[in-house]
């Protein structure tokens, strides 16, 4: 497919001279003269939607720290993206994980 970037035209990312009667090069034209008209009159847009949930929490270190985790998903029901994330405190003496147990999101201290 044959695409035009700033004046000049391109075929699988490699410039192209120009050539006349290449039909290629034609519909490349054809499509950005038709294009240039559809924005001049107002051009109809259709945009994707993607919903994102993020969920986030907290928690005290022993040492009186905040923890904070984190995490995104597409679905406001999947909190488990936060189990099974490894954090450590600032103070660097404490580890801790967070697990799923009976449908809730856990934290405990790790060796």
């Amino acid at each position: 497919m044959v695409t035009i970037k700033n004046g000049k035209f391109y075929k699988d990312g490699q410039e192209m001279p120009v050539e006349f009667g290449n039909l290629e090069q034609i519909q490349a034209l054809d499509y950005i003269e038709k294009h240039t008209a559809a924005l001049k009159e107002g051009l109809m847009l259709d945009p994707d939607t993607e919903t994102v949930v993020t969920f986030r929490d907290h928690f005290n270190c022993f040492c009186g720290q905040l923890i904070f985790l984190e995490d995104s998903s597409e679905n406001e029901d999947d909190v488990q993206v936060l189990a099974g994330k490894v954090l450590k405190c600032a103070c660097k003496k404490h580890q801790f994980k967070t697990y799923m147990e009976d449908g809730c999101l856990m934290v405990k201290k790790t060796p």
